[in-house]
């Protein structure tokens, strides 16, 4: 998988991205951070940016990880929204649930077949 999959809009010179870190195995990567900026939220992009991350991510039979928390240091940011019930029904579109007993909120989507 690459690392920071992104959207240039050339007429506004802005990017929307996506950045993963893969580990800590080959077969897990985390969804470490969201970018959108003002000028290109309500395009779908970062859906755009999330089915090609997730089309990677099963290619190479990898699970995704993200913490849902927008605007938060160290958590995933995605400054499209700043309402985390909004966050997790995107997440939840592209089948990432809760993981089970995980303290830390942290969303998991399985490979598909």
């Amino acid at each position: 998988m690459r690392g920071n999959y992104f959207f240039l809009d050339r007429e506004q010179g802005q990017t929307a991205n996506v950045i993963v870190t893969v580990g800590p195995s080959e077969k897990h990567a985390l969804v470490s951070q969201m970018f959108t900026p003002t000028a290109l939220r309500g395009r779908g992009i970062q859906k755009r940016l999330l089915e090609q991350v997730c089309a990677d991510a099963d290619a190479e039979g990898m699970t995704l990880h993200l913490q849902p928390q927008p605007d938060s240091e160290g958590a995933l940011q995605d400054h499209a929204t700043s309402d985390q019930s909004k966050l997790v029904d995107l997440f939840r579109s592209f089948d990432f649930e809760f993981a089970e007993g995980n303290p830390a909120a942290m969303m998991v989507r399985p490979p598909k077949a």
